[in-house]
């Protein structure tokens, strides 16, 4: 019958509480997994017990060997104990209770269990060295008593601190892993926490779109999905970094060149072996000062005689993130720290060069642009009319030769080499002078048709008044045809001769 007080349920022998956690094959018993191997190793039985009875007792024994009173515990107050406790004192064999743990006892274990530690533990006599490896204590070997052939079993405290020893390395383990586990757990929230704070970006690093705030792989690579599936189907954008110094090289007057590649991850964590970081801002600068070393700097060398001044850094800006360790460098490194990005310039008389750099650490990718506009020079109408009339009575188009241009024109108001850098914005200024010209002519053709149009109107109105006066003009004449005749008729009704006598004066 099991032992309750209210709703605890106790153990048969040792009248402790039993817990809640305890495997199936320990809660079918009445008692406890401890005493059940106390039990055992008192009876000298080999039917070995569970391998989950073992690990919950010896973990039960664990927890009370950290007592201070276990020694006081009422099961081991045994008079097996105290005699073997006065006969240890005695001898004059110090601390008796634990010398006995190295010398005596080894618990047996399943072959299940022993798969995970090699050591192979059973019921009966030991040997010395191997009772003593087992031991979690380090004291005196005792001498003789181990092989005396009429050497009884020790007591069940023996049982008890032997199994805390056995499993004290295996719970440590656990416990270690447990807690990394729990620091990693820690880490991903605070990253998440991290990565919330970084502001999100709106466009896309290559085309300028707009990108999906929702799609994390986009606002993480800040590339739209175009750009991110295949960025260099774009034109003037290398992934080769030696490529995209030559072709700077070679055309330096291209208005667009755009270098983007994901770096390796050892290759980045290797950036910063050399310098300390015990901080975000100071792994910024150590990873700034080594992209601008390897990256920039060639790049500003190639486009020499130009000279470029930093005109923007953020290495200042920080976001307080937790740092991980690098297996590379054995330093911080900060994943979610805000991308790095720094800016350069030159100005000269013919237009403006501009560098700029990004590196996103999280996603180790390093994107590069150069950007030239050129000055736009001031030409005035008239000149470039004479120069387009010209061009054509030599029967020259822009696609020929600036300098053969310039030397058969014989162009006096502007320089050979000034000619030359802009042909082309020359070209482009006449067409659209042609092209205003050809639109003024149509909408002056569409004027005078208007024009026409409304005279043609006008005349017709004109037409029709007339007609109409005419008609008018008419109907007038025939009235005063009409009067006419009616006088006539009225004078020649009035003749005397005609009148009758009777009113005849």
């Amino acid at each position: 019958m099991m032992l309750y007080e209210g709703d605890v349920r106790r153990c048969r022998r040792c009248k402790r509480r039993r817990m809640d956690d305890e495997p199936p094959e320990v809660q079918q018993y009445k008692t406890c997994a401890k005493c059940r191997i106390i039990e055992r190793t008192k009876k000298k039985s080999r039917k070995p017990l569970a391998e989950e009875t073992m690990r919950y007792g010896m973990r039960q024994f664990q927890e009370q060997n950290q007592n201070a009173n276990f020694i006081h515990d009422d099961i081991f107050a045994s008079d097996q104990l105290l005699s073997d406790l006065q006969a240890s004192r005695d001898a004059g064999i110090a601390n008796p209770s634990k010398q006995s743990l190295n010398t005596q006892f080894a618990l047996h274990k399943p072959s299940a269990f022993a798969s995970a530690r090699p050591a192979n533990y059973s019921y009966g006599q030991p040997s010395l060295a191997a009772s003593a490896a087992s031991s979690a204590y380090q004291s005196p070997q005792l001498g003789g008593s181990a092989s005396m052939p009429g050497a009884s079993a020790l007591p069940s405290a023996t049982a008890a601190a032997i199994a805390a020893a056995a499993i004290n390395g295996a719970d440590q383990s656990a416990q270690s892993a447990n807690r990394q586990q729990n620091k990693y757990r820690q880490h991903k929230q605070k990253q998440e926490g991290d990565r919330a704070k970084l502001p999100a970006p709106s466009s896309c690093e290559l085309c300028g779109g707009a990108l999906d705030a929702d799609d994390n792989m986009c606002t993480m690579y800040r590339l739209c999905k175009s750009c991110y599936s295949n960025p260099y189907a774009k034109e003037h954008v290398y992934s080769d970094f030696d490529d995209f110094l030559l072709k700077v090289v070679k055309d330096k007057d291209a208005e667009a060149m755009t270098f983007i590649s994901e770096l390796a991850s050892h290759l980045v964590e290797s950036l910063n072996t050399s310098k300390a970081i015990r901080t975000e801002e100071q792994f910024r600068k150590a990873m700034m000062d080594s992209l601008t070393s390897i990256y920039v700097d060639p790049l500003i060398a190639s486009l020499t005689p130009l000279k470029f001044t930093r005109t923007s850094s953020n290495v200042g800006e920080v976001n307080n993130t937790a740092p991980v360790v690098s297996k590379v460098s054995q330093k911080y490194h900060y994943t979610l720290t805000p991308p790095l990005k720094q800016t350069y310039n030159a100005t000269t008389e013919t237009g403006t060069t501009s560098l700029e750099m990004l590196f996103l650490i999280e996603t180790n990718l390093i994107i590069i642009k150069k950007r030239s506009k050129k000055a736009v020079a001031d030409y005035s109408v008239p000149f470039l009319k004479a120069l387009s009339r010209d061009m054509k009575a030599k029967g020259f188009t822009f696609d020929d030769e600036p300098a053969k241009v310039y030397a058969e024109l014989q162009v006096s108001d502007v320089g050979a080499d000034q000619f030359a850098r802009d042909f082309k914005l020359l070209q482009k200024q006449i067409g659209n002078i042609q092209n205003n010209e050809a639109a003024a002519s149509a909408n002056n053709g569409q004027h005078v048709g208007h024009e026409q149009l409304e005279h043609n109107a006008s005349g017709d109105a004109e037409s029709n008044e007339k007609l109409e006066d005419d008609a008018e003009d008419d109907e007038e004449k025939f009235e005063d045809e009409d009067e006419e005749d009616l006088g006539e008729e009225s004078s020649e009704a009035e003749d005397p001769d005609d009148l009758d006598p009777a009113f005849a004066a």
